[in-house]
């Protein structure tokens, strides 16, 4: 299996899986985010391995690109999960913020300007697409830190061996 085929496996099966946690009625992003952090450390992992495996003196940076197309890849099929999640499936998951923070606010004493500036931000933090481009980041960067230690973690067997 090729390391692109491994990579759009890897995403699709967590692509389902985002959308499965709706469907079961679990707590939203709960299960998906632990299910993305082991996914992508399998995935690079394996995807770091075939690249040293492969016999021929590959360039390092080359492999360490690799193991970040890889978290690329599952980032974006985990971004679009969550956009379809958060606009479409479960909607109310902002309201239940809005509606929480009002109770929150009105308990505190705070006036009914500073309630629709907080809704209003609460409104931009927690758009779907913004959810899925922090998604996207957080993907991209634990996958660049995975990568980066997996690389200089076979770099030090390889010259051991």
């Amino acid at each position: 299996m090729s390391r692109k085929t491994f990579n759009l496996s890897a995403g699709v099966g967590l692509f389902a899986f985002i959308l499965a946690e709706h469907f079961m009625g679990w707590d939203i992003g709960v299960y998906s985010s632990i299910a993305t952090t082991g996914l992508l450390l399998a995935t690079i992992i394996v995807t770091n391995y075939q690249g040293f495996r492969s016999g021929t003196q590959t360039d390092m940076r080359e492999i360490f690109k690799n193991g970040l197309r890889a978290s690329l890849t599952i980032g974006l099929f985990a971004a679009a999960g969550t956009v379809i999640v958060h606009k479409w499936l479960h909607p109310e998951f902002l309201e239940k913020i809005i509606t929480e923070t009002r109770e929150v606010m009105t308990k505190e004493g705070q006036n009914e300007e500073a309630i629709a500036n907080a809704i209003a931000l609460k409104r931009k933090m927690f758009s779907p697409f913004v959810l899925s481009a922090t998604t996207l980041f957080r993907v991209l960067f634990i996958g660049g830190l995975i990568s980066l230690m997996t690389t200089a973690v076979f770099v030090v067997l390889k010259r051991k061996i």
